[in-house]
């Protein structure tokens, strides 16, 4: 699975969200193993303060990549996941005039410039 996030910070939906991925957890008391592993990390913006991107894909040893070609390609030419994680929440960008957040959602992995034909492996 490639994660792709805006922000990741202490309590923001990336860490509440990624941290079922990362590793087994308890659910209803018992151990659940998240059955994927994380293979990349794309950040939107890195917080100057308090982001969690370089510590937690050190601890897994998760690469991070500076598009989101990369990574969902692990670099490469071709699709190189079976999922994408997209968590579209948080971080500092425009307000439009009736006072919502613009996230960056219109860069979804649709636009990431990986072909089709090697969008869904089946």
């Amino acid at each position: 699975m490639a994660a792709i996030y805006t922000v990741f910070r202490h309590r923001s939906h990336a860490q509440n969200i990624l941290e079922n991925f990362l590793q087994p957890y308890l659910f209803n008391g018992k151990i659940v193993d998240p059955g994927m592993d994380v293979m990349s990390f794309y950040a939107d913006q890195r917080v100057p303060e308090g982001d969690r991107t370089d510590e937690v894909a050190r601890k897994f040893k998760i690469p991070i990549h500076k598009t989101i070609r990369e990574a969902l390609t692990l670099g490469g030419k071709a699709l190189a996941c079976d999922t994408v994680l997209l968590i579209g929440e948080h971080g500092d960008y425009p307000v439009n005039k009736l006072g919502q957040i613009e996230y960056p959602r219109n860069r979804r992995p649709e636009h990431s410039g990986v072909g089709a034909e090697n969008r869904y492996r089946g």
